[in-house]
C-alpha cells in the first residue's frame, strides 16, 4: 500500500481517529525485479578458510609509582 493522504481529526474530536487514504502499490518485496540480475560468479570469500596463527596478547604490569594512589588495585 502507498499512503496518499492523512486527515487528522478536528481539535476536541481526537477519539474519531485519523482518516488514511491509500492505493495499491505492487512494487516491493513480493514482486519480481524491475531489472535484469547477474548470476554469482562464485568468487566470494572462503568462509571456511583457516585464519592462520594468532598473536598472543601483551599484558603490561604497571608499577605502583604510576598509579594515582601509589598502590596497585
Amino acid at each position: 500500500m502507498r499512503i496518499t493522504s492523512i486527515e487528522y481529526p478536528e481539535e476536541g474530536r481526537e477519539n474519531d481517529g485519523m482518516q488514511i487514504e491509500a492505493v495499491e502499490w505492487p512494487v516491493g518485496v513480493g514482486t519480481a525485479f524491475g531489472y535484469a540480475t547477474q548470476e554469482s560468479s562464485g568468487t566470494g570469500p572462503d568462509l571456511n578458510a583457516d585464519p592462520g596463527n594468532v598473536i598472543a596478547p601483551i599484558v603490561f604490569d604497571i608499577s605502583p609509582l604510576y598509579t594515582v594512589q601509589g598502590t596497585q588495585n
